[in-house]
């Protein structure tokens, strides 16, 4: 197909076309590193400050680790209990009528907030739950905005094949919900907790300075939604902070892979190329966003780019040509 001027100037009126405020704020928040961490519920907290009306929906285990609670099931006795404590002892005993303890609900809610729900399980089966049971009983609805992560690690190169943020994310896609993969290089899934117990741990500053950044991301895309085009999402890697003297980490747009040849004149033009991911996050306090296909997951072509930067270009910034 040849794409002309009318093709092209529909293609912004849908694009940009408001949706009415409520219906894109409604956000589903998961990662691969549990429900616990406090990078999860640092980012949940400043959805919610945000007025933003969001889900957290993940796995009661980190399940990057390889372990996930054996579960007991026993139907004619009314069993169905996980073997193992959620991550961090953050659910209670099942107890039957005398009080023995009979394990550990396999799925539910913060007894103090519903929208924070656990389920044990992959990152898969979070996600699901989140889209199938969760959104539903909670938004009435779907989610306009699916976020996954950070994983703990960066995913780029040969990693982008295996990730299962990434694949989270393409599953929110393929499901019709724009959705952002994030991956960092600093902290470590500790408990929710730290965030107050140790403020200045490292990972208390990661997830500070994550979900700032994710904040400033967010609102750019939900301005106007929808968030990001039909079948397209965000690989968002962040830095190790060990490469920054600031709490704030400027956006670099990046491709999967460089392509030397190919000449981009947004949106930097004086650099002339798009960099790849993993030489601009390793190069400074730069974190990347490459914008891919999902059905390809390959970088995405010219004009759905072009369509992206415009709307990100109040956060991207360009290397200094001096």
């Amino acid at each position: 197909m040849r794409w002309t001027r009318n093709h092209i100037g529909a293609l912004w009126i849908l694009y940009l076309s408001p949706w009415p405020s409520a219906a894109q704020r409604k956000v589903l928040l998961t990662s691969d590193s549990g429900w616990a961490t406090a990078q999860i519920r640092a980012q949940y907290n400043a959805l919610k400050a945000a007025n933003y009306d969001v889900l957290l929906d993940a796995p009661a285990d980190d399940t990057t680790s390889g372990i996930i609670s054996p579960v007991l099931s026993l139907p004619l006795l009314g069993i169905n209990a996980r073997l193992l404590p959620c991550q961090f002892n953050t659910c209670p005993p099942l107890l039957d009528l005398l009080g023995v303890p009979l394990g550990f609900p396999v799925s539910g809610s913060n007894a103090t907030d519903a929208r924070l729900h656990f389920l044990t399980g992959h990152l898969s089966d979070a996600l699901n739950d989140g889209l199938n049971k969760s959104s539903p009983t909670i938004f009435g609805s779907q989610p306009n905005l699916v976020i996954v992560g950070p994983h703990f690690g960066n995913t780029f190169g040969a990693a982008i094949n295996s990730s299962e943020t990434l694949g989270a994310a393409i599953a929110a896609i393929n499901a019709g919900i724009p959705a952002i993969a994030f991956s960092g290089a600093a902290g470590s899934p500790v408990s929710f907790t730290t965030l107050q117990s140790d403020p200045t741990s490292q990972s208390t500053l990661a997830a500070q300075a994550y979900t700032s950044s994710m904040m400033r991301l967010v609102n750019t895309l939900t301005l106007i939604p929808p968030a990001l085009p039909a079948g397209v999402g965000l690989n968002v890697n962040f830095p190790a902070l060990s490469n920054c003297t600031s709490a704030t980490i400027p956006f670099r747009l990046t491709r999967f892979e460089a392509r030397p040849n190919q000449i981009d004149l947004l949106p930097c033009p004086l650099s002339l190329h798009i960099p790849d991911e993993a030489t601009t996050v390793n190069s400074g306090c730069l974190a990347t966003i490459t914008a891919f296909d999902a059905e390809t997951k390959a970088d995405v072509d010219a004009l759905t780019l072009t369509l992206l930067v415009t709307k990100m270009l109040p956060i991207l910034t360009c290397p200094s040509i001096l």
